[in-house]
């Protein structure tokens, strides 16, 4: 991937990090039917929603939280970033010497990033629970 590359799919990243964080903060705000798609089966019950709706935020709290929110939403994308560049080893699926690697999905071979990312959930799930 060239430069130009990289520096569309980063900003595009950026900009899905500031979304989401508008997505929290709109669900705050609002009465809003949530449909979460992670972790993976993860459901909200009717009473969990009333008490949402029932959470008021002051505007200048919203900006404050919106900060926080994008701020652990970026946090995911940097670590990911940093075990692609070999500076930090992964956890969850130890492998004994770490150099970093790339990722590159493969449509004609059937590999998807965004549905590994997804299937790859429960194996941080199983060690979580060690």
């Amino acid at each position: 991937m060239n430069l130009e590359s990289r520096r569309a799919v980063f900003a595009e990243v950026h900009k899905a990090i500031d979304e989401a964080a508008q997505s929290v903060i709109d669900c705050l705000s609002s009465d809003v039917n949530l449909e979460l798609t992670y972790p993976p089966g993860i459901e909200i019950s009717p009473q969990e929603l009333e008490y949402l709706a029932g959470i008021d935020i002051a505007p200048e709290a919203k900006k404050i939280l919106k900060k926080i929110i994008a701020d652990a939403c970026g946090y995911p994308v940097f670590h990911m970033m940093s075990l692609l560049d070999g500076v930090t080893e992964p956890y969850v699926i130890e492998i004994p010497e770490w150099f970093g690697g790339a990722l590159a999905g493969d449509p004609d071979k059937g590999i998807m990033l965004h549905d590994e990312f997804f299937e790859a959930y429960w194996d941080y799930n199983n060690r979580k629970s060690d």
